[in-house]
């Protein structure tokens, strides 16, 4: 299946499972959820897009971070809980593919430094 646009994509992931390589993928296991701290990247290829790159070094590619209008600005400090799509690859080609859950941003105290 070629998806031809970000919308097809998001309505690919509404469902609570998804066909994939004939193989069905349960979007409500917990195995995949990752719970990090991370900084907001805008990539302003293929029209621009958002990724979060965790402290770690992953970087993750939300299809959904619509939804999150608060941490949509390039290089906010943010605390999110996401589902890892491992099967599935983003137009983006960069990062994996993820539903964000939830999100806020970090506030620094930057007095108690």
């Amino acid at each position: 299946m070629i998806l031809k646009n970000v919308t097809q994509l998001f309505e690919l992931f509404k469902k609570t499972s998804v066909k994939h390589s004939n193989k069905k993928i349960d979007t409500l296991k917990t195995d995949n959820l990752v719970t990090a701290s991370g900084t907001i990247i805008y990539n302003i290829a293929y029209l621009g897009y958002y990724n979060i790159v965790s402290d770690d070094g992953t970087l993750y590619t939300p299809f959904n971070i619509q939804h999150f209008p608060k941490i949509m600005r390039n290089n906010m400090r943010v605390r999110f809980t996401l589902q890892v799509f491992p099967e599935v690859q983003s137009i983006h080609q960069n990062g994996k593919t993820s539903r964000l859950i939830n999100a806020y941003q970090l506030n620094l105290d930057y007095n108690n430094a």
